[in-house]
This record gives structure tokens, C-alpha cells and sequence, in this order.
């Protein structure tokens, strides 16, 4: 009844090498708009605080969602290494300490007036997805709606 679509099919954008490339989304297993946040989190660490090992970088970050996989990718950081600290406060807030340079700095997505529509269909549709009660024509406005997502947070 239902065609299962290959990741590869779901995505027609490509992901910049600065934000990991497709190796982030192997990593992580899929591509999402929380790793779209993380990718961007991260590269702003990398460009501007640093990355682990060539400086001695803490992160914290006080969510556990899928953008933590883009972090801990792309700046080095783990919490077996004791560099990454999870703080599950269900906020999209990062922040990065440089204890090499004493530089610092707190990120946070604040979404934008685009996404705040989006994000509602996302989230309401995502949950009818875990409970497995999407139909059809539900899956393709889901996978629409989570790709325009990713585009805009990629490119904004």
C-alpha cells in the first residue's frame, strides 16, 4: 500500500560540506530538522570557538535532540571524553566553552516567523506518526513539510 521511501529520495537539497555533509546524517541515521540545528550550532562553534582536539573545548547542551549528534560530529566533543555534558532541560540551547583562548559563547534556536507555522504542522503531524496514525497523503504533507524545514534551516 505505502512505497517506503529511501532517505536519498525524501531530500532534494544537498548539505554544504561546512555542515558535515552527508557523513553528519550517517552518523545520526536520517536527516531531520533538529540535526539542520545542530549542523548549524556547530559550525558556528567550529568557525568561531574552536574544535576538539586543536583546543580544549567544553559544550554543554540542554537538550537531548538529534542535533547533539551534529555537535558531537562536528566539533570533536563526547561524553565519553567528558568535553560533551547533556542537560535534558528540553531547551534548543548550546553552550561552548574554549578553555584554551577563555572564549565562550551560549547559542539558542529561537526558530523564525517561517518556521513557527511549519514547526506546529511538523510537530502535530510527528506525533500521529509515532503513534502510527498517519495516513497517505499525511506521510508526503510530513515529509514536505520536514524538508521545507531543513531547507530554511540550513540556508537561513
Amino acid at each position: 500500500m505505502f512505497k517506503i521511501l529511501e532517505e536519498r529520495e525524501l531530500m532534494n537539497f544537498n548539505i554544504p560540506e561546512k555542515f558535515g555533509g552527508e557523513k553528519v546524517v550517517e552518523f545520526h541515521g536520517h536527516m531531520c530538522p533538529g540535526l539542520g540545528i545542530g549542523m548549524r550550532a556547530a559550525e558556528y562553534i567550529a568557525s568561531n570557538i574552536g574544535k576538539y582536539p586543536k583546543k580544549k573545548i567544553i559544550l554543554v547542551s540542554e537538550s537531548n535532540m538529534g542535533g547533539v549528534d551534529a555537535l558531537q560530529f562536528i566539533t570533536g566533543c563526547s561524553v565519553g571524553k567528558g568535553n560533551l555534558h547533556l542537560l535534558d532541560y528540553g531547551k534548543v540551547v548550546f553552550s561552548v566553552f574554549n578553555l584554551d583562548d577563555k572564549k565562550a559563547c551560549r547559542i539558542y534556536y529561537k526558530g523564525s516567523p517561517f518556521c513557527s507555522e511549519k514547526e506546529a504542522c511538523f510537530k502535530t503531524l510527528q506525533a500521529k506518526m509515532m503513534r502510527r496514525e498517519l495516513n497517505g497523503d499525511e506521510i508526503k504533507e510530513f515529509e514536505a513539510v520536514k524538508n521545507e524545514l531543513i531547507q530554511h534551516i540550513l540556508t537561513e
